[in-house]
């Protein structure tokens, strides 16, 4: 594990992520907090909230706001991304982790990907000792 800063999260993801917002007119808003040391691999963990933006870019609204929050201090790395989309159903919380999930959408459109970026955030964020969860106002 090597050290690192939560800037050196926060930048790299930034331009590709950056782009794909902008092809939908999704405004992506990042801050980051503090720029106290941790360990971690950064690659590894820049790909996790790489895969979690991502995920906020494909099922946000066209013309919505993603906020993504990177905080921590020496013994702890938290990212937060929050996104204008439509929530999961009652339940569906757990399973994005799942690999190959697809939540319900309306209609028969099937969501866009394999199922597969959440899964391995989840892994990545593990690896590290840490926890990741979904927070989601319940969808009608």
């Amino acid at each position: 594990m090597s050290r690192s800063t939560c800037r050196r999260y926060s930048r790299p993801f930034w331009r590709g992520s950056g782009f794909k917002a902008k092809s939908r007119r999704i405004h992506l808003d990042v801050k980051v907090e503090t720029l106290e040391q941790g360990f971690g691999d950064h690659r590894k963990l820049r790909q996790a909230l790489s895969k979690l933006i991502d995920n906020a870019i494909k099922f946000g609204p066209h013309g919505s706001e993603i906020l993504v929050r990177v905080s921590g201090d020496p013994t702890h790395l938290l990212f937060e991304v929050y996104d204008q989309g439509e929530g999961l159903l009652p339940g569906e919380g757990e399973k994005v982790f799942d690999p190959f999930f697809h939540a319900d959408r309306v209609g028969d459109e099937r969501a866009p990907g394999r199922g597969l970026g959440c899964p391995v955030a989840k892994k990545i964020v593990e690896a590290h000792g840490g926890h990741i969860w979904v927070e989601s106002p319940p969808k009608n």
